[in-house]
Formats: C-alpha cells, sequence, structure tokens
C-alpha cells in the first residue's frame, strides 16, 4: 500500500483494540462535549449500489476494500467557526506496533 499514500514507511498495529481504545480515550477526553466515535468503512460499488443507503463518512470505493479502514470520528456538537489541528498523544506504541521504513 506504499504507492497507495506515497510513503516510504507505515505504522503496523498488532492491537488494533488497544490502539482504538487509547485514540478513543484520549480524544473523549480532551473534547468532552464533541461527538466522538470509531467505525470501520463500508465499501461499496458507486455503479451498483444496491439497495443499502450510503452514510458519506464511512463510504468509500469498493476498490478500496484491501485496505479495511476503521476512522475516528471527532465533531463539535455546535458549529465552530476555525477548526484548529490537534496532536494526540496516546504513550508509546512499541508494545503492539512496529514503525517499518523502505
Amino acid at each position: 500500500m506504499f504507492d497507495d499514500f506515497v510513503a516510504d514507511s507505515c505504522l503496523i498495529i498488532y492491537d488494533p483494540n488497544e490502539f482504538g481504545r487509547r485514540v478513543l480515550e484520549t480524544l473523549w477526553l480532551r473534547f468532552p462535549d464533541w461527538f466522538v466515535t470509531a467505525f470501520g468503512m463500508t465499501y461499496s460499488d458507486p455503479d451498483n449500489p444496491g439497495d443499502e443507503s450510503i452514510l458519506l463518512p464511512r463510504a468509500k470505493h469498493m476498490r478500496y476494500i484491501y485496505q479495511q479502514e476503521q476512522r475516528t470520528f471527532c465533531h463539535p456538537r455546535t458549529p465552530v467557526a476555525k477548526l484548529e489541528p490537534i496532536t494526540v498523544e496516546i504513550g508509546p506504541l512499541t508494545p503492539f506496533a512496529e514503525l517499518v521504513s523502505l
């Protein structure tokens, strides 16, 4: 998948449940009044969507189904004029992840 993302390294996460738990917990603590959740993507064929309704934040073209993407969604419940970038610190990843560089 390096070509998909124009990358020369990646993070292999061996325990996605622990990774997700840490990210969600950090976001809930930092943004207690925001809507925070995580979900897996739905992959669909745009030429044959079937009878299922497609929710855009969780839908992706079926050509990416091999990615098995998970997303974390963090959204203010009331409008914000300008959202600033945030940094999320979730502690050391070495117990359950590995950085691989080309």
